[in-house]
Order: structure tokens, then C-alpha cells, then sequence
């Protein structure tokens, strides 16, 4: 999965990048030219502060994503590389991977919680893309 690209995520996502470096918010095109997110993009590295988000804050946005992106997954013109859809989803599946790396668990029931839908986000990526060559193919 490739790292996100910043110009592909909307206020509330690039508020949680932000705000989990440490870093202040404020409008999208000010988070956007954030130094931390630009060094880190470019392979630099940030000392990370303690994780601001709860399991329910960070579930309830990864969910949120996921359904996004399982919704545009039955519209063939959104499968296309060329299209914008595709690099906003493909940026949405590594956001959502990304936060879900982040969350701190703490119960059986979040460990398990967060497997499966670590399942379901690569499924929903192999499936996505291959769909989307199933149909270039055909």
C-alpha cells in the first residue's frame, strides 16, 4: 500500500495526521504544507507524542472510510487508475491502514475487532483492483 497522499485527504483526516504528530490544525491548506507531513512524505521521521484518539474515535473514522470506499467499488468508472475516485480510494484504504496501526487496544474484543477489519481493508483492496482488471480485461 503506498503512503497517502495528502492533497487526497479531506479536514477531518488530515486534522488526525496532524494531531497525532503533535502538531497544531487549522485550515486544509495550511495542514497541507505541514513541514512534519512533507518530511515524512519524503522518508524523514518525527518523534510521535502519546496517541490522542480513543479506540471508539478511531474506529468510528476507520469504518467510516471503509464504507466510503466499499461504496465506489460498484461503480466501474471510479475503478480506473486514470480516474481522481481511484487515488482518492487508494489514499483512503493507507489512511485507514495507517490509523489502524495506530490504535492502541486494549481487550480481546478491540484485538479482535482490529484484525478483522484489517482483513477487510486488504480484501477490499485486492478486490477493488482486481475488479478493476477484470474489467480492463474484458
Amino acid at each position: 500500500m503506498p503512503k497517502f497522499r495528502i492533497n487526497r485527504l479531506n479536514q477531518s483526516q488530515l486534522n488526525y495526521e496532524l494531531s497525532i504528530r503533535g502538531l497544531q490544525t487549522g485550515t486544509v491548506d495550511k495542514m497541507r504544507k505541514s513541514q512534519a507531513i512533507k518530511l515524512e512524505k519524503e522518508g524523514g521521521s518525527i518523534s510521535y507524542p502519546n496517541y490522542p484518539y480513543t479506540f471508539e474515535e478511531d474506529k468510528e473514522a476507520i469504518v467510516g472510510v471503509v464504507s466510503k470506499v466499499e461504496d465506489n467499488l460498484s461503480d466501474a468508472q471510479l475503478l480506473s487508475p486514470a480516474s481522481k475516485r481511484y487515488s482518492v480510494n487508494e489514499t483512503l484504504l493507507a489512511y485507514a491502514l495507517d490509523r489502524l496501526d495506530h490504535i492502541p487496544v486494549i481487550s480481546i474484543e478491540q484485538t479482535t475487532w482490529k484484525s478483522q477489519m484489517f482483513t477487510r481493508i486488504k480484501n477490499l483492496s485486492i478486490c477493488w483492483k482486481g475488479s478493476w482488471l477484470a474489467k480492463r480485461s474484458s
